[in-house]
């Protein structure tokens, strides 16, 4: 989905059709929002079935159910950095959500 949004904004942008691009990003926005959500409750809240069927060794189980968890709750940043760096390569700027992440990650080290 990440890369028809970036083909969709650049086909825009050749056609000079900017209020085609605000839908584009807005449309692609609440997509991704409802999707992230989703993906948060779904699996945050079923990380013990994700387990069993991912057939967890019974001592890693605790630690595997943490794990999808933690990922579950992180789904929110990692949806919203994909639409980031989609929209950014859409506008032909690659770099952009690459030191969005390279600050950031800075800020924690």
């Amino acid at each position: 989905m990440s890369i028809g949004i970036t083909i969709l904004i650049g086909q825009a942008i050749g056609q000079k059709q900017h209020e085609k691009i605000k839908i584009i990003i807005s449309s692609a926005l609440w997509l991704f929002l409802l999707l992230a959500l989703g993906l948060m409750v779904v699996i945050t809240l079923g990380a013990n079935t994700l387990a069993k069927l991912m057939q967890a060794p019974l001592a890693a189980k605790p630690a595997t159910i943490s794990y999808l968890q933690i990922s579950g709750l992180g789904a929110v940043f990692i949806v919203g950095y994909n639409l980031t760096g989609s929209i950014c390569r859409g506008f032909g700027d690659s770099v952009t959500s690459l030191l969005t992440v390279a600050c950031a990650s800075l800020m924690f080290y």
